[in-house]
């Protein structure tokens, strides 16, 4: 009958619209910001309890260690930190660097200090993220009285977690990103 062209017609429409919307771009930043601040309070904790108080229940290992058994990311993790222009510029040394776990998460923990302020630098594995959805270092929700920096990297969550002013935290995030980035897509 005469419904059929239409029927067709309407058919077409309809796939195209379909093929349409599978090509048009996905914007990904805030379930990738989301996932970043879920994890903002962890990692403040980390920074609380391991750099600043040294009360985790579980033993730390060196990054070396980490890297033979849990994560071949953190190989040469802490020497990438130190030789960074971000490091240099800001005044900040090595304090001390490990694996740690807290709450069951675990964390490659680089501790830097300057002067009497330690800023904590700590990655956890986070497989929904990917090399596609890394954007700008940005500010996390702080928490427990800390300011966080957040930014994604393959496979991974990054934070800097200190007393800095919120600029300064965000400043040394954003100073460490690429070369952080660039080290986890090779791993």
């Amino acid at each position: 009958g005469r419904a059929t062209p239409w029927l067709a017609v309407a058919a077409g429409i309809a796939l195209l619209m379909l093929a349409g919307w599978q090509l048009l771009p996905v914007d990904r930043s805030s379930g990738v910001q989301a996932s970043l601040a879920a994890l903002a309070d962890s990692a403040a904790a980390d920074h609380r309890d391991c750099a600043l108080d040294h009360t985790l229940r579980e033993p730390v290992i060196s990054l070396q260690d980490a890297a033979r058994r849990y994560n071949p990311a953190y190989a040469g993790l802490s020497d990438l930190v130190v030789q960074s222009d971000a490091l240099r510029s800001g005044g900040f040394e090595l304090a001390f660097a490990h694996w740690c776990i807290l709450d069951g998460r675990h964390f490659g923990h680089i501790v830097l200090q300057r002067e009497a302020t330690l800023v904590s630098l700590l990655l956890t594995p986070d497989e929904s993220l990917n090399a596609e959805e890394t954007g700008a270092a940005t500010a996390c929700p702080s928490s427990r009285g800390f300011h966080v920096a957040c930014f994604a990297a393959p496979g991974h969550a990054i934070y800097v977690v200190s007393e800095l002013t919120d600029a300064e935290n965000l400043e040394l995030a954003r100073g460490l990103a690429p070369a952080l980035r660039a080290h986890l897509a090779r791993a």
